[in-house]
């Protein structure tokens, strides 16, 4: 639990950028995510 709550403060700290990216959800795929994932840079 104390990893859990050292990560989450360090995470919500972060500072990111979320580049361009094809968030398009395909339902014909289970389980449904966007196409391109989900991108963070740092």
């Amino acid at each position: 639990m104390a990893i859990l709550a050292t990560l989450s403060v360090r995470l919500a700290r972060l500072d990111y950028q979320v580049p361009q990216q094809d968030l398009t959800i395909s339902l014909r795929r289970i389980p449904a995510h966007p196409r391109s994932g989900f991108v963070l840079t740092p």
